[in-house]
């Protein structure tokens, strides 16, 4: 996928541009890497903005089902949510909104884990603009965010995108 492509060299730049710090050498190519960060963190969104009153005017049309029949990501409310949580199998929940870019970008990802790790945890996904108290419940600060819920405890949290392969060693799981 282009998009896991993309998440995943945008990480690893981020990743150099924090242990980088200090080195007055590498100044202007951390300059250049922070440009090209902001620049794909504007691309995204703006593509986001763009797709999402399509987004909504779909959603609209046809309300998702919140039950989940084939092996795609949950679409919750409060209720269901709480319902997951509270179960004794884990529970991997994907904060977003439509018009986050990196969210959007995250979309197939999180759909090919919910077809592929059916039997490792359940997937969820909570979307910030139907859902606004979900933000300030659950602390949430930034787009997206996944929570990994175990027993009903949080066990992990981690804001920001991330690949296929990364999100796999967030939940625990070995590729």
């Amino acid at each position: 996928m282009i998009s896991n492509y993309f998440i995943k060299k945008i990480n690893l730049l981020e990743s150099w541009l924090e242990s980088s710090k200090g080195l007055l050498i590498k100044l202007p190519l951390r300059i250049g890497g922070y440009f090209i960060l902001i620049m794909f963190m504007m691309i995204s969104n703006m593509g986001a903005l763009i797709r999402w009153p399509f987004a909504a005017m779909k959603r609209q049309l046809s309300p998702a089902s919140i039950h989940n029949a084939t092996n795609e990501p949950l679409d919750v409310n409060s209720v269901t949510l709480q319902e997951l949580i509270d179960t004794d199998n884990k529970v991997l929940v994907d904060f977003w909104a439509e018009w986050c870019g990196p969210c959007v970008m995250m979309k197939s990802t999180i759909q090919k884990l919910a077809e592929e790790q059916t039997d490792s945890f359940t997937v969820a996904k909570v979307n910030t603009v139907s859902n606004p108290g979900f933000a300030r419940e659950y602390g949430v600060k930034g787009l997206p965010t996944f929570i990994l819920f175990d027993g009903g405890m949080e066990v992990s949290r981690h804001a920001g995108a991330l690949s296929y392969r990364e999100l796999l060693e967030f939940s625990g799981i070995s590729d």
